[in-house]
């Protein structure tokens, strides 16, 4: 069986198929078939963002001050 994972209040509609103009990634997992669609207004780059940002910020607050 396949699942599509759609971002909800996109900018555009999504095609639930493979071959959607987001361009979806097709993984597989436990013998299921994921489709993950990506967002037409970016809000994963502005995640991985905010990710990266934390990450390095909490890096900051573990150095030592010797």
């Amino acid at each position: 069986m396949s699942y599509h994972i759609i971002p909800v209040n996109d900018l555009e509609l999504h095609s639930e198929t493979p071959d959607c103009h987001c361009k979806p990634v097709i993984q597989v997992e436990e013998g299921e078939i994921l489709i993950v669609h990506n967002s037409f207004d970016g809000r994963e780059f502005r995640e991985q963002l905010i990710a990266k940002v934390k990450e390095q910020s909490d890096e900051w607050l573990n150095v030592s001050l010797e």
